[in-house]
């Protein structure tokens, strides 16, 4: 089985910013001035850390808690401390910055090389590809044995497989990058076989069984990413068995009768939270279609939720709830090019056209380093 072409994003969507981008010079500037940059920039890997992971290699991927800081009222700061929303600025300085970059790096390329034609990107982005999965000098394993560490408290846990969220949205641009003399159909074989033994990992490991447990949006994205591997792999079976007996179920429970997300709303950070987890359950509308699951018509559950959120998010309706930090409205256009008939609306939305393509965590997920002020915002 091959990955469609049309793997998450719509089709339509990929046209609409092809057409929006080839339309308009100042818009293409901005994408390939990105692209220019990023070519300058050298290739990242987990192999980049100074420091190996606690299991002594530097292929396996290690990142901090980002809500966790050292505890000024004890000796070396131990154990860390948790200050929900607040972002510790040594969160920046592990894989999931690389990570990140990699992921925006490699769709940004291949967003340009639609519009260009220039290989020049195609090459790029499929040299980053094989740099981060495939290359045995840089490549990362398959696992997050060692992902959201805390200091004095652990070295990994199971909620840190979110940090790996951007991969839904790296592989769908990857469906859109030609086979060639940049990125054949063996480096395509070697990505499909890194994405299925990452996915056996969450299926069984202990972490990813935490994961899955979980019942707010770290549940939603262990499910997002479960449904893309399975279904970038050819292994639709686990795609529909995810789907069926943990995805519809979510839907009901983490959704409420207003359309609102309590387990969101209780952050400190809920209008960030209750987006990114919408932006899970639309990533799986779409990628459910094809295993022949229809999540908007198991209820009116993700209707609910859409149609209370996007107000909020487009600023017809003033957000009350707690938000410590300025909400991030990067994350507005990817999720409603996802809607059903929101295509205007996403296009409206997007600072340039290939943002409605491109998933950033650190973006998405407010964690541009700012840290709030007394009392927050």
């Amino acid at each position: 089985m091959t990955a469609p072409a049309a793997f998450l994003t719509p089709d339509r969507a990929w046209a609409e910013v092809t057409r929006g981008l080839a339309a308009d010079p100042r818009a293409r500037a901005v994408l390939t001035d990105e692209c220019a940059a990023q070519r300058r920039t050298p290739l990242r890997s987990v192999t980049d850390k100074p420091v190996p992971a606690a299991s002594g290699s530097r292929h396996d991927y290690v990142s901090i808690a980002p809500y966790w800081w050292p505890d000024p009222s004890r000796p070396g700061g131990l154990p860390w401390v948790r200050r929900d929303g607040e972002v510790n600025p040594a969160y920046h300085d592990y894989d999931n910055a690389r990570l990140d970059a990699m992921s925006q790096a490699v769709a940004s390329s291949i967003v340009a090389h639609r519009v260009t034609g220039d290989d020049q990107h195609a090459e790029f982005a499929g040299r980053y590809l094989r740099h981060w999965f495939l290359d045995p000098a840089t490549r990362m394993n398959p696992n997050l044995v060692h992902a959201q560490a805390i200091a004095g408290v652990t070295d990994g846990r199971g909620i840190g497989i979110i940090d790996t969220a951007g991969l839904v949205h790296l592989l769908d641009a990857v469906c859109h990058l030609p086979l060639g003399p940049h990125w054949s159909a063996a480096d395509l074989d070697g990505l499909r076989q890194w994405c299925s033994d990452y996915l056996d990992w969450l299926l069984t490991s202990e972490h990813g069984r935490a994961e899955g447990a979980e019942a707010n949006n770290h549940g939603t994205w262990f499910d997002a990413q479960v449904v893309a591997y399975a279904t970038f792999t050819g292994r639709a079976d686990v795609a529909e068995r995810q789907l069926e007996r943990r995805t519809v179920g979510r839907l009901e429970t983490q959704i409420a009768a207003d359309g609102g997300m309590p387990h969101e709303l209780r952050r400190t950070l809920s209008l960030t939270y209750s987006a990114f987890n919408l932006l899970g359950f639309l990533c799986l509308a779409s990628l459910a279609q094809h295993v022949g699951v229809d999540l908007w018509r198991h209820g009116d559950a993700l209707r609910r939720a859409a149609g209370h959120l996007v107000p909020f998010l487009v600023g017809e309706r003033e957000w009350t709830h707690p938000q410590i930090v300025p909400f991030d409205r990067y994350v507005v256009a990817p999720l409603l090019t996802l809607v059903p008939e929101h295509d205007a609306l996403a296009a409206a939305h997007a600072e340039w056209p290939h943002h409605r393509l491109i998933f950033s965590h650190v973006r998405i997920a407010s964690r541009s380093g700012l840290v709030p002020g007394p009392g927050g915002s």
